[in-house]
């Protein structure tokens, strides 16, 4: 009972935080939604977000949605778009998403260069999912040879 009112309240709160344009709050209700199996919302709650100021993390989130159609069409442009802005910004879980993307070759030729030099940069930033990544591909390395 007493985590179901909480709960609520927290909710209320967002909402209210929300509708003040707050892009912080819209990240953490578009997340809120992503819960609630609601893509549609959670899409628009990160565009929003962007709108109003959150560029670095809003557009890593938009970027996502865009390669994985959630809540949207599939776009490899504006996918690129979100990701480079997030990117430029410093974004540092943008580089782990852009390495992958560049490893896989699934929507993105793949580019195993490219895909180094996106987890160095991640790794830099600090992004401890870059580093397993960059282990990884070094261990692919030694298996091509």
């Amino acid at each position: 009972q007493l985590f179901n009112s909480n709960l609520n309240e927290s909710v209320s709160f967002l909402q209210h935080a929300v509708a003040l344009q707050d892009p912080e709050a819209e990240i953490l209700y578009g997340f809120l939604l992503t819960v609630w199996k609601q893509p549609r919302n959670a899409f628009i709650s990160f565009l929003n977000a962007f709108r109003h100021g959150n560029n670095t993390h809003a557009a890593r989130e938009i970027a996502d949605c865009y390669r994985k159609s959630y809540g949207c069409e599939f776009d490899l442009y504006r996918f690129k778009l979100f990701a480079e802005i997030a990117f430029e910004h410093g974004d540092p879980e943008v580089c782990a998403l852009l390495g992958s993307v560049y490893r896989e070759g699934k929507i993105l030729a793949k580019d195993l260069e490219k895909a180094e030099k996106y987890f160095k940069i991640g790794v830099e930033r600090g992004n401890e999912a870059c580093r397993k990544a960059l282990d990884e591909m070094g261990n692919w390395k030694k298996t091509e040879r």
